[in-house]
């Protein structure tokens, strides 16, 4: 990640992470106290994200009358704008009401609509059973049950229920914290179709007998993964167990924007048959958002940074998030902001529930008037359905998971808008920044990511067949040396053996010379069958190609008319010859460069019975720069099989080989 350069060193973009998108951060004119300026990567998630995932999967229904929905519903949907159903909305609806048994799982990333989803066909269920004779709305007993994490999540609920209400004409009523007992106990006392609530007052009312869970239809969990998260384990358990032990159990519907392992044990665990509704944009980046990155500085204030931000849009009345991680931060941020001159507004968990709320009617002002920043925690970042648009959140604190960016991130770019996302990249957070935003680049999920650079994300894992492949390996590297001991052991890493520094079939024969580079050679060849420094196959001698034997200076591939015995200074190989050939020779003499077989003279291939040669020689004697088989004198070359300076059949070190020749060096070993 590069840091951010000082106004003077503006000759390169900055970019973060390597992206493949370099944005200047527009629009804001830095005071000239400053010394750092707002460069960073920027990533926009296009439409095509929203896209299904699935070739062949239905475009969405242009009406809720194509879902089945009933015109009592759809007039109250009228009068609140609502005229087209989301991804969600138009898979959950016709698949709640077509299959009234089971149990369902409704998954979408944050503001698609899901409370719509699954509110349309409970109310629809229960008004078709009460036309139909069945149950009706009694006092303490309702029929359907919503449970919600937050003071502020039930509340919207049940502003959403009331709207349908008018119209489809069932009764609703909210129990939370944000309201004393007593008040609500005269609701529950009044007939009741829904009540919305949080687990824990739900608990409470049941336990004083203010509310039995007999004539209870069906049950949603909304937010299904924040109440876990939240530790609201137990008492969503509690209930679940109580509605489902009946003589009729109730169907369970949950609602959520990520699927946690807590969500997934769950399901695992009490609902197997449970079936599953997700939308192509589960875990991945909102269509029509930009992701923007900006990397800290060494030694910058990064309240300093967060100013620069949000300045200048807060001036043009734009709707801004500011998140925090800790409540200390939060404040810090809050504080900071207002002392120069910035208009905010604080929502945290230790601000009272009427300041809260009336914080988020302030942020939440017409058009036209300025709103608040809304600095805030994680508490603001799940459930909350903030009217009006939100332009741009601000990441003050990078997110500790990628769920969390995921919840703070959907605040914006809701129901089809656009929207921006700033975050604050400080070292600490790199891991994770980069991740995330090379998974917004390539349209991947980010809910499995992580921080930790030991644990890679999904699609730089490597394949199971390949991990049985290295395993393999390294299980066969382990023994390689299994059942050789003492000085066998010491012999494959000195001077002999098969230990030599280059191996393969492309030695020097089984009697070869020096430096060859062919298979089969004899001499310094580097072709194959050659004897003698040739380069090509099946030749003799000096030659580059062909068949061809002791052809004096001969170099090309063709049979020499000169073969045989007595050639001088022949690059070719002769039987016989003499004088100073760099061929190989049978019974030559003289300082041949091949090998010869009984030749004598210094020559430089391989000899048998040869003295001083360079090559291996059998039976050789003198000071030979090749292998000898019975030969004496300080040899450096390998013997059958062997070559110096090159691979060899066996190896060809610069001293290995088959029994290798000469005095190799060996420790001593004494067993008892």
């Amino acid at each position: 990640m590069s840091a951010l350069r000082p106004l003077g060193c503006l000759a390169r973009p900055l970019a973060l992470l390597r992206p493949r998108l370099v944005a200047k951060f527009a629009g804001l004119r830095p005071p000239a106290r400053r010394a750092h300026s707002l460069a960073g990567s920027s990533v926009t998630v296009r439409a095509a994200a929203a896209a299904p995932a699935a070739a062949g999967q239905r475009e969405a229904p242009a009406s809720f009358g194509v879902l089945g929905v009933t015109a009592e519903l759809q007039a109250a949907l009228a009068e609140k704008g609502i005229s087209e159903p989301t991804e969600i909305q138009a898979a959950a609806v016709p698949a709640l009401l077509h299959d009234r048994s089971s149990d369902f799982m409704l998954a979408s990333h944050t503001g698609s609509g899901k409370t719509l989803a699954y509110l349309l066909p409970v109310v629809q269920i229960l008004k078709e059973s009460e036309l139909a004779g069945g149950a009706t709305a009694k006092s303490r007993r309702p029929r359907a049950l919503v449970l919600g994490p937050t003071r502020e999540l039930t509340d919207q609920i049940l502003q959403v229920a009331k709207a349908l209400s008018h119209a489809a004409k069932f009764r609703s009523a909210v129990v939370n914290g944000g309201s004393d007992m007593g008040g609500q106990r005269e609701q529950l006392e009044r007939p009741l179709d829904v009540l919305v609530g949080t687990p824990q007052r739900v608990m409470q009312h049941a336990e004083k007998s203010h509310l039995y869970y007999g004539d209870v239809e069906v049950v949603v969990l909304d937010e299904a993964d924040t109440m876990f998260d939240r530790g609201f384990g137990p008492e969503v358990k509690a209930i679940l167990a109580a509605v489902r032990t009946k003589p009729e159990p109730a169907r369970c519907v949950l609602v959520s924007a990520t699927m946690t392992k807590a969500v997934r044990k769950l399901i695992e665990d009490d609902f197997p048959g449970m079936r599953q509704v997700e939308t192509s944009s589960l875990h991945r980046g909102v269509a029509g958002a930009r992701h923007t990155f900006l990397p800290m500085p060494p030694n910058a204030n990064k309240l300093d940074l967060l100013l620069q931000v949000v300045e200048g849009e807060h001036r043009r009345g734009k709707r801004l998030m500011i998140f925090a991680n800790t409540l200390a931060s939060c404040r810090a941020a809050d504080h900071f902001l207002s002392e120069r001159g910035l208009q905010t507004a604080c929502y945290h968990g230790d601000v009272p529930v009427e300041e809260r709320r009336a914080a988020m009617t302030e942020f939440a002002a017409a058009d036209g008037e300025r709103p608040p920043l809304l600095v805030c925690t994680d508490l603001a970042a799940r459930g909350l359905d903030i009217p009006g648009r939100v332009d741009h959140v601000v990441n003050f604190d990078f997110p500790l998971n990628p769920i969390d960016y995921l919840h703070r991130t959907g605040r914006t770019a809701r129901a089809g808008a656009t929207g921006r996302i700033t975050s604050l990249v400080t070292k600490g957070d790199r891991v994770l920044a980069e991740r995330i935003e090379e998974a917004l680049q390539r349209g991947l999920p980010l809910d499995a990511l992580s921080s930790d650079r030991a644990v890679l994300p999904q699609h730089m894992r490597p394949k199971k067949e390949t991990l049985q492949r290295k395993g393999l390996e390294r299980k066969a590297e382990k023994h390689s040396n299994k059942g050789v001991r003492g000085a066998g052991r010491v012999e494959r890493t000195s001077s002999g053996g098969k230990s030599g520094t280059s191996g393969g079939k492309g030695g020097a024969g089984k009697s070869g010379g020096s430096g060859s580079f062919g298979g089969k050679s004899s001499g310094g060849s580097f072709g194959g069958k050659s004897s003698g420094g040739s380069f090509g196959g099946k030749s003799s001698g000096g030659s580059f190609g062909g068949k061809s034997s002791d052809g004096n200076k001969s170099f090309g591939g063709f049979k020499s008319e000169s073969s045989g015995s007595g050639g001088s200074k022949s690059y070719g190989s002769s039987k016989g010859g003499n004088g100073g050939s760099y061929g190989s020779s049978k019974g030559g003499s003289g300082s041949s460069y091949g090998s010869s077989k009984g030749g004598s003279g210094s020559s430089y291939g391989s000899s048998k019975g040869g003295s001083s040669s360079y090559g291996s020689s059998k039976g050789g004697s003198g000071s030979s720069y090749g292998g000898s088989k019975g030969g004496s004198g300080s040899s450096f070359g390998s013997g059958r099989g062997g070559s110096s300076g090159g691979p060899g059949r066996g190896s060809a070190g610069p001293a290995g080989g088959r029994g290798g020749g000469g005095k190799p060096r060996q420790r001593q070993t004494k067993f008892k």
